[in-house]
């Protein structure tokens, strides 16, 4: 089994509804790496979908990680590789549903939670979700896989992501 680590947060998105962003991540440790030059690789292949109360799927995404350390080097126990996946959708409570695939391995794993999402488009001051960040720095460019509006902010793995036990 693999386990998942993950956390949720939601904010006011852009188009005054809510957002819900799903931090995910996998112990290295429990990676299958790959040498790739002189670095050390693992990729991971992430799914969530979120379900409305009646089961029908209102939002699904995907994302591919790679991820790649120096040379010969062992990662801590405990060391995470993240991902986000972003998602504006109505507020409400949702049924969520993770898979995490990592191919070296042929590993796979399914969690399931549920989750509310506040609403944030009344007039009234509201407090969002509050991001732990281990770097926030102005983006370049690019989008990259954590930008927030013109900044590029990478979550807090290792504090912030709880591990889930296996769930089917």
């Amino acid at each position: 089994a693999l386990p998942v680590h993950y956390a949720t947060a939601d904010f006011r998105s852009d188009n005054q509804n809510s957002a819900l962003e799903i931090y995910i991540g996998a112990e290295w440790t429990d990676l299958h790496m790959q040498p790739v030059g002189e670095k050390s690789c693992a990729q991971v292949d992430w799914v969530a979908v979120l379900y409305d109360q009646d089961m029908n799927p209102v939002f699904r995404d995907s994302s591919q990680t790679m991820g790649c350390l120096p040379g010969h080097t062992q990662p801590a126990p405990g060391t995470l590789l993240i991902d986000q996946i972003r998602a504006d959708i109505n507020p409400g409570k949702y049924l969520m549903g993770l898979e995490l695939r990592n191919h070296n391995a042929q590993k796979v794993q399914y969690f399931r939670d549920s989750v509310h999402v506040e609403s944030y488009n009344q007039t009234d001051l509201a407090l969002s979700d509050i991001e732990l960040a281990s770097k926030a720095e102005e983006k370049a460019k690019h989008r990259g896989q954590f930008n927030k509006e013109n900044l590029q902010v990478e979550p807090v793995s290792n504090t912030h992501l709880r591990a889930h036990a296996t769930q089917r």
